[in-house]
């Protein structure tokens, strides 16, 4: 029963600095003082700097307007009047196509 604690124990201090890493807003993290022999806001003591804090992953662009060039659509994938008319292309009714010649 000891062990089993004492794992969990181990576990849970290992996990806990990067769960708080990913909760925390970007620019937040521990602030090092710049030059040497500093102090870190009166907390430390002299001589020493906190831990810098550990690399994350890169993020993906933010870029949500942009979007992907469309394909030339073809006839088979054009089912209504409206994405015709986008399209470019003529609709007929009697037979549900569009014709995109031009």
């Amino acid at each position: 029963m000891k062990k089993l604690l004492l794992a969990g124990l181990v576990i849970v201090m290992g996990l806990a600095p990067a769960f708080a890493a990913a909760q925390s807003p970007p620019g937040s993290g521990p602030r090092t003082p710049s030059g040497t022999g500093g102090t870190d806001s009166g907390t430390g003591t002299p001589g020493t700097t906190s831990p810098s804090p550990a690399p994350s992953m890169p993020s993906a662009p933010l870029d949500r307007g942009a979007t992907p060039p469309a394909a030339s659509p073809s006839t088979s994938d054009i089912t209504n009047n409206a994405d015709c008319d986008r399209a470019g292309g003529k609709w007929s009714a009697s037979t549900m196509k569009c014709d995109l010649t031009k």
